[in-house]
């Protein structure tokens, strides 16, 4: 496994910060840095530098560079583009080990913003310091309750901590899954760093960090652009044998490529390429924000699928059908029950009533569907050629419905120990009740496809790490 840059302890775990452009303006992003440091509960010192103010958010302010102590380990530059360069050299003397850069106007603003970077990059090379940026709204880190962020908008006390951790080229990932976090659907993060234009540390530099960091379970990537793309594979490759990775890489048509260019100053490559690449290192794709939410999820709470034999329980015919077809869509099978389990739940119903997979609990009336729905997912988790279940329930949060909701809490309770992937039409509160049991290994999804597609993920990765002789 690669040895991830030492400056990267310098960025994600700072003893010292100082905020170059700190400001007593709340409309500025030199006052939201500060405000988001203090309010996360960074333990460090912070430096706040402003020629022009005495204080920021009571804290006294350094005029310079200069005249904060020497050998600051993170300096957050936060001024007007044609002020950056000097800023990074007085950073160089006075022994700053990283600095973020927050401005933009560089890779992403033509020609002279290129020329800008290029030596912005010139300037910190020649003091030996590691750049992030320029144009990143910041990162994140839980571990030490870190939050460096240009909005002011999300409180740092709401955001959820989780095991999965994001490097991104946007800071959509950074600010938009905060947002997510604070909604009861949402996951939350460990670490999150915006590169934006990645003019010096990239995704393998981060990687190698995330790859060695204990409480990252999950790493998901968005990339603009691939650079080292050799060694970038190879250390992912290496990474999928112990943790999921998931990566974000749009650019598919010629709209997105010239998006992403304006953006980052980004070149996009060959997606057919970058596709075959992703999936000889076991590398999963998604391809928008909520994908990527349903694939960490996956592969945060669900336990492994070992073979693509399905069962299907449901309450409505037409939407076992759909989850059958999702099934055939996405490389899976409906399993074939056993003759046990279609005896057990054939014991439920009436004499009339025909047994199979998908397996319909409310097919009649003259039944206690409870019981039927209870059986049936107890007998498909016992079934041993049942390898994971698509459940798809009513759910209500009022009597007497509420039961459905009280049975899928026992089946979490008991801690399945094949995957469960859940769509339940239900109101508002019933959702809320059921999205907490992902924790239990009960995972609901917002359709019927995407749970679906949830256990081939699942599949994909049991192929790929037997195949690697794991």
């Amino acid at each position: 496994m690669a040895d991830y840059p030492p400056e990267l302890d310098s960025l994600l775990n700072p003893r010292s910060i100082a905020v170059i452009g700190a400001s007593a303006s709340p409309a500025s992003s030199g006052y939201s840095l500060v405000v988001n440091l203090l309010k996360s509960g960074f333990r460090g010192q912070i430096y706040p530098v402003n020629p022009r103010s005495a204080e920021v958010l009571g804290m006294r302010t350094y005029p310079g560079v200069a005249d904060i102590p020497r050998g600051v380990d993170l300096a957050i530059i936060a001024v007007r583009t044609p002020l950056v360069l000097e800023v990074l050299r007085q950073c160089g003397d006075n022994g700053v080990k990283v600095a973020l850069i927050v401005s933009d106007g560089f890779a992403d603003g033509g020609e002279e913003g290129r020329r800008l970077q290029e030596m912005a990059v010139r300037i910190a090379r020649s003091y030996g310091i590691r750049v992030l940026g320029p144009n990143t709204q910041g990162f994140f880190n839980a571990e030490n309750n870190l939050l460096v962020l240009t909005g002011s908008a999300i409180p740092p006390e709401n955001i959820k901590r989780d095991a999965v951790s994001i490097v991104a080229q946007t800071g959509l990932f950074l600010g938009g899954w905060m947002v997510r976090g604070m909604t009861p659907e949402g996951t939350g993060m460990g670490k999150s760093i915006d590169l934006g234009n990645m003019c010096d540390i990239d995704h393998m530099d981060v990687l190698a960090y995330l790859a060695a960091d204990p409480l990252t379970k999950v790493i998901v990537i968005h990339m603009d652009r691939l650079d080292r793309g050799k060694e970038f594979m190879e250390l992912a490759g290496q990474i999928t044998r112990r943790k999921p990775v998931i990566v974000v890489k749009p650019g598919k048509s010629p709209a997105a490529r010239h998006a992403i260019m304006s953006h980052t100053g980004s070149l996009a490559g060959d997606d057919t390429v970058f596709e075959a690449m992703c999936r000889q290192a076991g590398i999963a794709r998604a391809n928008d924000f909520d994908e990527v939410e349903d694939l960490v999820r996956t592969f945060l709470y669900l336990p492994p699928l070992d073979g693509k034999q399905i069962g299907i329980i449901n309450f409505s015919g037409t939407a076992g059908i759909i989850a059958a077809d999702a099934c055939a869509e996405f490389g899976l099978e409906v399993a074939e029950l056993s003759r046990e389990t279609i005896e057990k739940i054939g014991a439920t119903l009436p004499p009339w009533a025909s047994v199979g997979n998908p397996v319909d609990f409310m097919q009649s009336f003259e039944v206690d569907m409870r019981k039927v729905l209870n059986t049936a997912v107890e007998t498909l988790l016992a079934d041993p050629g049942v390898d994971g279940i698509a459940l798809i329930v009513v759910t209500m949060s009022t009597p007497p419905i509420d039961a459905y909701l009280n049975i899928i809490k026992e089946v979490a309770a008991g801690g399945p120990s094949k995957p469960v992937c859940v769509w339940a039409l239900g109101d508002e509160g019933s959702t809320r009740e059921i999205l907490p049991l992902a924790r239990q290994g009960l995972v609901h999804y917002p359709s019927i496809r995407r749970a679906v597609k949830a256990l081939a993920t699942l599949y994909q990765r049991h192929r790929y790490l037997k195949s690697q002789g794991l």
